[in-house]
């Protein structure tokens, strides 16, 4: 998966790291987070060098824990060696070690000691967006402005005409050829022979000038004017028109047009047949009827499980949250709708308002549970009284 942020910290702080990463994404910035995102069958340290050069930024969980790592300094060393830009967050009140501090004394830092926590990750997110925008304007082209050639400038017949006339005439200096014509300098005052050059002038060519004489010049306008009368006066051959049939001959008549069938109307066939356009679409792959909305609103995953509980749409109750899988089965990349957070890939026309759903089913941890994120097609294991950004979509069988 393609990503912008790199998180790097501490195993022991991997609740605050999950914590800052689902509030990015639930903004829409795409992140990399061990060991989450580690590819399975490859090695840890070819995944985390990977993941790192392929990112824009690195947001370090800077605490206790991650200034003793070694594995912490590794990572940014990496980041600083390939360009990589690194935003601290110090969630704990102590400085960077030396090793550390070689690498981000001079780099700004984000504080987040005073509580609650979910205030300094929003600065976050919006410092984050920031930065990426202003990197992708440097990476734009900019627009190269062409000049426009000019025209030459247009002579009237008028102005033409008085030139000719001016060289037969022979009131007109007339032309030199050669490249020693341009290139000749002026005659100085005193006498000097023919073909007798200073010693300045030896890198000119001694091409002798010539003048064309006054007949010359008739004689070549009369003969583009005889030219001119001939193309002008010359017939215009047209094609034969063909000959009428003789007397009592038979026309053959001419063969009956063919017409071709209209083809037939093609309707495209919607990959998933609507029940209704009304609050509720029930699936045909497995027969769910899921709500056209969600809660509209951020929630915990209790406030989530007591608001499908509590609803009641198009006459029905017995609503509830459906499990990760269920969620997981109406995901469908073909599909997209841009909303204020980015881009969502959901069946059945659902009108999501963020990234990511709450589900039924328990976490890896205790107190965590399941919620899926539409945006990139993933599911993800988070603390239950996290409330920034869920939503709540229910579900049941009629």
């Amino acid at each position: 998966m393609a990503h912008d942020v790199f998180i790097s910290h501490s195993a022991k702080n991997k609740i605050t790291a999950d914590a800052v990463c689902a509030r990015l994404e639930s903004e829409g910035i795409r992140c990399w987070i061990a060991p989450r995102d580690v590819t399975p069958g490859m090695e840890w340290g070819e995944c985390i060098i990977e993941a790192i050069e392929q990112a824009r930024i690195m947001v370090l969980i800077f605490t206790a824990d991650a200034n003793a790592s070694p594995q912490i300094r590794r990572e940014v060393e990496r980041a600083v060696n390939r360009g990589v830009a690194i935003l601290p967050l110090r969630v704990e009140d102590v400085l960077p070690g030396k090793a550390l501090e070689y690498f981000i004394g001079s780099v700004h830092w984000l504080d987040a000691l005073t509580p609650p926590l979910e205030a300094h990750l929003k600065n976050l997110a919006g410092t984050i967006k920031m930065l990426l925008a202003r990197m992708q304007q440097r990476e734009e082209p900019q627009p190269v402005e062409l000049s426009t050639p000019t025209e030459p400038a247009q002579r009237s017949p008028e102005a033409i005409s008085r030139k000719v006339v001016s060289r037969i005439s022979g009131d007109e200096k007339p032309f030199e050829i050669g490249e020693a014509a341009r290139r000749r300098p002026p005659q100085e005052s005193g006498t000097r022979r023919p073909g007798e050059w200073s010693a300045a002038e030896g890198a000119v060519a001694r091409t002798p000038s010539w003048k064309i004489p006054a007949w010359a010049w008739g004689s070549g306008i009369v003969a583009l004017i005889l030219v001119a009368i001939f193309v002008a006066v010359r017939p215009v051959s047209h094609p034969a028109s063909p000959a009428p049939p003789p007397q009592g001959a038979k026309v053959p008549a001419a063969p009956p047009s063919e017409t071709l069938p209209n083809p037939p109307s093609q309707t495209p066939i919607p990959q998933h047949k609507q029940a209704s356009n009304g609050p509720t679409w029930t699936d045909p792959a497995t027969g769910l009827t899921w709500t056209r909305k969600d809660s509209a609103s951020d929630v915990t995953w209790q406030l989530a499980v007591n608001f499908c509980r509590n609803l009641s749409v198009d006459g029905y109750s017995g609503w509830r949250l459906p499990t990760i899988d269920q969620l997981a089965g109406i995901y469908d990349p073909a599909q997209q709708t841009t909303i204020q957070k980015g881009t969502v890939h959901i069946k059945g026309g659902i009108d999501l308002t963020n990234l990511w759903v709450w589900s039924s089913s328990s976490g890896n941890a205790s107190g965590e549970a399941w919620y899926f994120d539409f945006s990139v097609g993933r599911r993800y294991s988070f603390r239950q009284n996290f409330g920034d950004g869920g939503r709540a979509l229910c579900v049941r069988r009629l």
